[in-house]
């Protein structure tokens, strides 16, 4: 991560290795997603005894709720806030299953967390640019070794299935995008704690 000292970025799903690497980099500003307003502020705690000069802001929000979603973009707008830099990380896993017996409601459930959300994420995150068309944006998708390595994938087949969707999705996205417009950088974090 270069030096982001006059950039916004919003980490969805907490994302606090993500978050500190903002933060050692002069990341001046971070917004930091999630559903659990305890694990949020405890993330905000951290990272401020850590690093004080930061402004973190958490902001509870169901990544995948579609009317939050859409809320969140449009207050950001409202209060003419600019994200410069969006981090996909929040996703939703399952317990070990078969992608049969997971059955079709958690099926269409993974479809809906790991796919439409962050599709809708992205094309939200990119609509800004109509407001300021010269500002560059960067998106930072979040993948999963489990979708390059079949023996990790079989047990958490639709985790798998969705984030290796998820990942070509991203791919095309990028592809006609271009890159002076929005940046696109799928990543496997690996492993941490």
């Amino acid at each position: 991560v270069e030096k982001e000292s006059d950039r916004l970025a919003c980490l969805t799903g907490i994302g606090f290795t993500i978050a500190e690497s903002f933060a050692a980099v002069s990341a001046a500003r971070l917004i930091i997603t999630g559903r659990q307003q305890h694990a949020l502020y405890k993330a905000v705690s951290k990272m401020k005894t850590k690093y004080p000069n930061i402004e973190v802001n958490p902001i509870v929000n169901d990544f995948a709720d579609e009317a939050a979603t859409r809320e969140f973009w449009k207050k950001l707008a409202e209060d003419g806030i600019f994200v410069d830099v969006l981090v996909l990380s929040a996703a939703k896993m399952w317990l070990p299953n078969t992608l049969l017996g997971l059955g079709y409601e958690t099926f269409k459930d993974g479809l809906s967390v790991n796919l439409v959300a962050p599709y809708l994420w992205t094309s939200l995150f990119h609509e800004q640019r109509a407001v300021n068309p010269s500002r560059k944006l960067v998106l930072l998708n979040l993948a999963t070794i489990a979708i390059h390595a079949t023996q990790l994938s079989v047990p958490i087949p639709l985790y798998s299935l969705t984030k290796g969707a998820g990942t070509m999705m991203m791919q095309h996205i990028a592809m006609t995008v271009p890159s002076s417009e929005m940046q696109i950088i799928t990543l496997e974090p690996g492993l941490h704690q």
